[in-house]
């Protein structure tokens, strides 16, 4: 995506561009066959010498294009800079600056890449607005893993004011699928909805203009749509995060079905790490225990929407969606087991657990009980005495 959109900004910059004469030394060995008249460079030559500086700057950027293409961030990063120290003058300065943060982003130097993204914006915002809304699309990403929702939904709103300055599939799908999220989290759903349903229809209206999308390009387009970050999951956010992941997963899942080498693969990994901290996050101890029933029930529901995008025959699934099925049924076995586990509460006392168990004691005596606590039983009613025998042998009331 980087490249691409890096090209697209070339594209809009016009090929003749003033070149300062002492600039030109550097190339002298290169030029040294063009014809000069009394050592003085024409204005057909200037313009050669111009053409062919600027062949020299675009295959440099090339070079360092793909090495971030092939995940060489550090090289890419290096490289990036380079051209920066030859070419100071430039007019593809400040792209070669978007590539070095893009690269030392992935690189984990989120903050600093942030730095370079604001600065590029603000530098090129008039003479180069298409460098500067890809500066300021990129810089929403920092925003989002810094987790400060605020600015990422308003560099995303300002973004989406120069989306004629960027790509096609940018502007049609990433921005819109990426508002939606940044809607989620303030719990705006109507607004999320309309965004969503803003990037499907970009994606068809790209289909139609393009029929057949590069797998490379659309995964990318769909891990763009499908990411967000669980940088700020917390318990007491647990649900709203649930909500982002239903409303985006689809995208991860689409993605990971084209089987395309790369976004497939970052794609399975996106997913796996989203469902690794929700259930981190559930997995924590939890002393209410409606909520975590609330937070396992929810994490349930999340798994069982996407399983419906599990192939009905083994068979026809491929590699990433295997792995990505058997990840989920096995944390969805340990969230049942945890949620449903039987636990003992005992509410009775001794004497009444033993008065209410189902193996009864036997008859005993008054001195049995009197040895585990048991008081005897007095009798209320008065005893009635018995007449004297007259006869031993008979009954005196017959």
């Amino acid at each position: 995506m980087m490249a691409k959109g890096l090209h697209f900004a070339y594209q809009k910059i016009s090929a003749l561009y003033f070149i300062p004469l002492s600039m030109l030394v550097v190339f002298s060995t290169s030029c040294a066959y063009l014809p000069k008249v009394n050592n003085v460079i024409t204005a057909d030559q200037e313009l050669a010498l111009a053409t062919n500086l600027r062949r020299i700057e675009e295959l440099e950027l090339n070079n360092a294009e793909r090495a971030f293409a092939d995940n060489r961030f550090s090289d890419a990063s290096l490289m990036f800079r380079a051209f920066q120290n030859a070419h100071p003058h430039s007019t593809f300065f400040h792209a070669a600056r978007v590539g070095e943060a893009q690269s030392i982003e992935n690189l984990g130097n989120v903050a600093e890449a942030g730095q370079i993204y604001r600065e590029v914006y603000l530098l090129t915002i008039k003479e180069q607005p298409n460098i500067a809304a890809l500066a300021l699309y990129r810089l929403s990403f920092v925003y989002e893993f810094l987790g400060d929702e605020v600015r990422t939904l308003a560099t995303l709103l300002e973004a989406q004011k120069m989306a004629k300055f960027l790509p096609a599939e940018i502007a049609k799908a990433g921005i819109p699928a990426r508002l939606a999220s940044a809607y989620l989290k303030f719990n705006k759903q109507q607004e999320a909805l309309v965004y969503l349903n803003q990037a499907e229809k970009g994606l068809d209206q790209l289909r139609s203009e393009q029929r057949k999308l590069d797998l490379f390009w659309l995964g990318n387009i769909y891990f763009q749509m499908g990411k967000s970050s669980t940088n700020q999951l917390s318990v007491d956010n647990f649900q709203q995060v649930i909500n982002i992941q239903k409303m985006v997963q689809v995208y991860l899942l689409k993605a990971i079905k084209l089987n395309e080498p790369k976004w497939s693969q970052l794609s399975l990994v996106q997913a796996k790490l989203v469902y690794q901290d929700l259930f981190s996050t559930f997995a924590l101890p939890i002393s209410d225990r409606t909520q975590k029933n609330n937070m396992g029930g929810s994490l349930l529901d999340l798994i069982e929407q996407a399983e419906l995008f599990k192939p009905f025959y083994q068979a026809e699934s491929n590699n990433y969606e295997k792995e990505f099925f058997k990840f989920i049924k096995t944390m969805k076995s340990e969230i049942e087991a945890s949620l449903y586990q039987p636990k003992e509460t005992n509410f009775l006392t001794e004497e009444s657990e033993r008065l209410h168990s189902i193996k009864r004691l036997g008859r005993r005596s008054l001195d049995e009980k009197a040895n585990i606590g048991e008081p005897e039983q007095i009798s209320d009613k008065p005893s009635i005495k018995q007449p004297i025998k007259i006869v031993p042998t008979e009954d005196p009331n017959l």
